[in-house]
Formats: structure tokens, C-alpha cells, sequence
């Protein structure tokens, strides 16, 4: 089906603002300057409706992800079901106002040869609709490189809806060896634990969320059966998440503790407090649910992380204060455990508490990192090694770099991929891409040995994220390897739908807009004429509007769009258009148009949906 195919097409010939990125130069190896994700790769005639319409017709794999992404559950109503939290009658933890963000590679076969799995998008990842867009995304694309990957990388996240604060909370506390209160052998512990609620969303089985993850890994290694080599995982939300779906596929993944281990656990109910940012601070509730540690120190602690510290006085005090021993009695007597989950530790699955451990995955009995021998969701066997590994979160090796420099950086990701070298030792490797010669010799990890053997290391960097990952007219500053957004305040009152709703991108400062106009703005009610089941949902659900998409320009016209556009010395005295580049140039069919439009720019809609003449235009 061709996109606008029953509607009067529209063409919109943009006024350009700036040459195109230097990054794409025309003596660049791939890709030229015009590539772009052309979505799905659907035939002619696709028909992607299923049984679930009665209508079964087309299985290929193009047709399977239109299904998956149509099929993407909504986060926040799971959220407010299992959770039970209701603010306002919206989600506790997930953002619904940008929808989902499911994935960001190249989707033709055999193009994706590193998979990464983050945790949920930052900021200008739902401005520009893709995950791993920003800083986490320029350095993960820079780790990509150390493996000679760079346009090959494919990127998705545990969460496809942003979330509030983090998926597990740190400094948790809980008692260990601690078969009964009454025990001398209890002591207080802190641990990094994910709530019950949020288990059972994110990693547990039978939730849809975690079935619906498993659908897009199982297709995106299917997709890419002869190119796929890696599986990487950044941060223990993604570590966990590699590991369900090893899970899922018959395998079994090592635990920190043990189900036995849980019998002298006991976990402590906690309420999540806010600490500033993206921050949340655990507290321990007393058995009147109310705050234990200002219970023990006598007065309310200030919970709030420091901007430019990272630190907390309030939260090291009250640390401080819940591990000495002669608290100890008190707080067996007033902490509320309420002696649910497994062998009445709190909790429901032992990774809650310090997580899988990759080095312990057994598949087919065999103790392996590869996915070899699996069995995938079409009935084939995956005969070929895709290894999964764990490396540190690019946001914490900013850190360590900032507190420690980058020769620390280097050592935390050499001890990560050490799992790896047996592996590449007897001939598993990542075929190299074809370099921009600004990245020639970023492969290091395959390349020539140091002299006492060793695998060259890592150097901490950020690598550009290329147009090629991104909707045809993106512009400029949503496709950045680095943060430039800002989630802007709106005052209250506002719907819960709508909070964080607002996301400027081009800065990281607060901007100076009319709050109360952006207000009024999102007290906006939708269209009446909209089909309910696509109400609030970035893909249809219609059956017939299922392969309805703008497929982009085709590569004639995308070429000649990019390659006519002229140079910066015209709008020098226009330095914002620099950030921005040249953007929504078209809107409709070049196949057999009917209505032609040509109009100048205007509005800031096509900022945000690539395409011409949207909005009140």
C-alpha cells in the first residue's frame, strides 16, 4: 500500500539552511549523505493484517515488524494496573506523552552486527524518536567503533516508554543473614533491588511487556542471522533483560542469590523519594508507613542530590544512621517487612537483588556467552555465535573519566570484554564496516595484539550518530551525539498524560517561554474525528492503515534533495540554522502526484515531525 494513497498528495521543496553535515562528506565510504530509515521493508502488495483481523496473508519479516510495532503494549497502562498507583488517573512510572520508541537500525537483512540494549530514552531520544539518541548514544556508538562497527549498530532499550526516576533503586536496604528477626546474626545491607511491581513489568514471563521485548530481540537476530555477532548490554536493567530472553528460550541464567539464599533475606518496604533530576532515594517505611530513618535521627532528612557534588548530606546521614549496630534492634522491630514474596524475603525473584550473572548462562547444559543452539521464534536453531556482554554504562564511564581519567575508563571496559577473547582467539569476529576515513583505525578490539599479547584497549570518546538511522528531513540537532534537550516545567494544574510532555531540544537550559500559554496549550482536547484505537498511539492499529507509512523518498529524489542544497556562506548571518540544518522538505508521493504545493517554511512542526506543512499549516 502506498502511503497517502487515498488523500491529495502534497510536495513541499524546503528552503535549505546549511550545507550537509561534514560528518557525510562526498568522499565518504557509506553512507552517502541522502541514506535514511526507510522503515519496514514491505513488497509491493504487503499485507500485514493477521488472524487477529481474520485476514492471514503475509509473513514476511517486513510484515512481522509492522506487527511487533503495532503490537508495542502501552507502558503506562500495564504500569497502572500492576503498580496500582494512580495520580491523577494516569501512569506512575512511564511518560505517555511521546509514545513509544521502540528501536533505532537499519532494518534491511543481515545490516545490524552489534545489538546494544540501554535501559529507557533520554530527552531528545523521544524528541527524535529513536532510542540511543544524545550522549548515551555518541558513546555508545564510539564502544560500537572499538569493535569496527559503526553504521551496523542497532539500538534498542528495556523500556520503549521513557520512565521516571530509575528502573532499580540503589542503597535499597534489606538484612542479611537474617533466617528470623530474633537472629544475631542479622545485619543491615544496602543493595540495588527493583521493586515488585516494576519485576513484574520488566523481567517477569508472563508479563506483556517483557513477551513483546523478546519478539523484537528473537526478529531483530533472525534479521540478521549471518551479520549479528553481539549482544551488549549497558547498566543491570539491560543485563537482566539479555538474560529473560535467554530465559525465555530455555536457557538458565545464574542469580547473586539464590531462592535458598532468600530465606535470610529480608527486603524492606520502601518509598521512593524524590532527590532531584532524574534521581530517587529509597527510603524504608516504618510499620505506620511513614519515614524510619527521620524516625532514628530525629528529624526530617533533606533527600536531595547535589547538582555538581552528586552527593547527598541527608542521604549520608541516614545511611549512616540505619547501619550502626546499636540501631540494629530497633529497626528489626520497627522496619515494615512484610514477609511476602519467595521464602518470605519481600521480594519475588532473586535477581531482584543483585541481578543475573551473564557468566553463568547455560544453554543446551553448556556454560557459554553465545547464543548458539538456541532455538528462535520461527522453529530454526541459531548455529552460529552471537555473544552477550555486559559493559559499563556510558553515562558512568563519563564519570569515572571526570573523577579518575580515562586510563581508568580504558581498564573498566578491557576487564568487560575479556569474556570475549577466548571467543575471538578461535576465530569469532565482527566483520569491519566500510570506515569514514575520519574513523579509519577505531577497530581495535580485532586488530594487532599489543606487545605483551593483549587486545588493544579502549579509548573513551563519542562517535557522530549518522542521518542514516533517522526519517528523511530530520534535522540536525535530534539526530546529536550529544544532550541537548531540556524536559520543560509546566505548571500545575496539568494532566498527568501531559507531564514532562514538553521537551526542548537544541539547549540543556531552562527556556524562557510563556508556562502558562504551554499550559493551555496541552489542555487542548484531541480531534473528535480521530479513530479511537489510535488515539495516544504512535502506529495504527486499524488493520487497513497497518503498512500506511511514509516509506521516505526513494533514493532518486533523496539524492537530488540533498546534493542541490546551497552552501553556508548564504546564511552566515543565520547561525541558529547551522544547528539546525536543512529540514522537512517534503510531504506526500512522488509517484504519480495529482497536487503539487510549494510554500515557505512555517512553524517549528516540521522540527519535530521531519515532514512539510504539518500542524496548523
Amino acid at each position: 500500500m502506498k502511503p497517502f494513497r487515498t488523500i491529495a498528495a502534497l510536495l513541499f521543496v524546503a528552503v535549505a539552511f546549511c550545507i550537509p553535515s561534514a560528518l557525510f562528506a562526498a568522499d565518504a565510504a557509506y553512507p552517502p549523505v541522502w541514506a535514511y530509515d526507510e522503515g519496514p521493508i514491505l513488497s509491493e502488495n504487503a499485507n500485514c493484517t493477521d488472524k487477529l483481523f481474520g485476514n492471514y496473508t503475509d509473513n514476511s519479516m517486513g510484515c512481522q515488524l509492522v506487527r511487533i510495532k503495532r503490537d508495542i503494549p502501552y507502558f503506562p497502562a500495564v504500569d497502572k494496573a500492576v503498580m496500582n498507583k494512580r495520580e491523577k488517573g494516569g501512569s506512575n512510572k512511564f511518560r505517555p506523552a511521546y509514545g513509544d520508541i521502540p528501536w533505532r537500525m537499519i532494518q534491511k537483512p543481515n545490516s545490524v552486527k552489534i545489538l546494544f540494549i540501554g535501559q529507557d530514552g533520554t530527552h531528545i531520544a523521544e524528541a527524535a524518536g529513536r532510542p540511543a539518541t544524545a550522549g548515551f548514544g555518541g558513546r555508545a556508538h564510539d564502544l560500537a567503533n572499538y569493535f569496527g562497527v559503526d553504521y551496523s549498530a542497532g539500538f534498542i532499550n528495556t523500556y520503549a516508554f521513557t520512565i521516571k526516576g530509575q528502573a532499580s533503586s540503589r542503597n535499597t536496604p534489606y538484612l542479611e543473614s537474617c533466617p528470623e528477626l530474633s537472629s544475631s546474626s542479622c545485619r543491615v545491607r544496602f543493595g540495588n533491588i527493583m521493586n515488585n511491581g516494576l519485576w513484574l513489568i520488566t523481567q517477569d514471563q508472563n508479563s506483556p511487556i517483557v513477551k513483546w521485548r523478546n519478539r523484537l530481540i528473537d526478529w531483530i537476530i533472525r534479521n540478521n542471522k549471518k551479520s549479528l555477532k553481539l549482544i551488549v548490554g549497558f547498566g543491570g536493567t539491560a543485563r537482566e533483560s539479555m538474560a529473560t530472553y535467554v530465559i525465555s528460550k530455555g536457557g538458565e541464567v545464574g542469580t547473586r542469590y539464590s531462592k535458598a539464599d532468600l530465606q535470610t533475606l529480608k527486603v524492606a518496604e520502601v518509598d521512593l523519594k524524590f532527590a532531584g533530576g532524574n534521581n530517587q532515594f529509597p527510603v524504608p517505611l516504618n510499620k505506620q508507613g511513614g519515614d524510619l530513618y527521620a524516625d532514628i535521627l530525629g528529624y526530617n532528612p533533606n533527600y536531595k542530590t547535589d547538582r555538581d557534588t552528586g552527593q547527598s548530606e541527608g542521604q549520608d546521614e541516614a545511611l549512616k544512621a540505619l547501619r550502626k549496630s546499636e540501631n540494629l534492634d530497633y529497626v528489626k522491630e520497627n522496619m515494615f517487612l512484610t514477609g511476602a514474596g519467595v521464602k518470605g524475603s519481600g521480594i519475588l525473584h532473586p535477581a531482584q537483588i543483585g541481578g543475573f550473572i551473564l557468566d553463568e548462562i547455560y544453554i543446551n547444559g553448556r556454560n557459554t556467552r553465545s547464543l548458539k543452539g538456541i532455538t528462535l521464534d520461527d522453529g530454526t536453531t541459531l548455529n552460529s555465535d552471537v555473544l552477550m556482554v555486559q559493559l559499563p554504562h556510558p553515562t558512568y564511564l563519563s564519570n569515572v573519566k571526570r573523577s579518575q581519567g580515562g586510563e581508568v575508563v580504558s581498564d573498566l571496559v578491557a576487564d568487560a570484554v575479556r569474556v570475549l577473547e577466548p571467543y575471538a582467539d578461535n576465530g569469532w569476529v565482527i566483520e569491519k564496516d566500510a570506515f569514514r576515513p575520519e574513523l579509519q583505525g577505531k577497530n581495535l578490539f580485532f586488530g594487532p595484539k599489543e606487545a605483551n599479547g593483549s587486545r588493544q584497549r579502549y579509548t573513551y570518546g563519542r562517535a557522530d550518530i549518522g542521518p542514516e538511522y533517522y526519517d528523511f528531513g530530520t534535522p540536525k540537532n535530534r539526530m546529536v551525539s550529544v544532550s541537548s534537550a531540556k524536559r520543560l516545567k509546566v505548571p500545575s494544574p496539568v494532566s498527568e498524560r501531559n507531564k514532562g510532555g514538553v521537551i526542548m531540544f537544541g539547549s540543556r537550559d531552562q527556556p524562557p517561554f510563556d508556562r502558562q500559554r504551554v499550559r493551555s496549550m496541552l489542555a487542548q482536547k484531541p480531534n473528535s474525528g480521530l479513530s479511537s484505537l489510535d488515539i495516544w498511539s504512535s502506529r495504527p492499529r486499524i488493520p487497513e492503515l497497518l503498512t500506511t507509512f511514509d516509506k521516505g523518498p526513494g533514493v532518486e529524489f533523496a539524492k537530488l534533495m540533498k546534493t542541490n542544497l546551497p552552501g553556508n556562506d548564504i546564511y552566515d548571518s543565520v547561525q541558529s540554522n547551522r544547528r539546525v540544518g536543512d529540514f522537512a522538505h517534503y510531504r506526500g508521493t512522488f509517484e504519480n502526484p495529482k497536487v503539487i504545493v510549494l510554500a515557505d517554511p512555517d512553524g517549528y512542526d516540521g522540527l519535530m515531525t521531519a515532514r512539510a506543512s504539518t500542524g496548523t499549516r
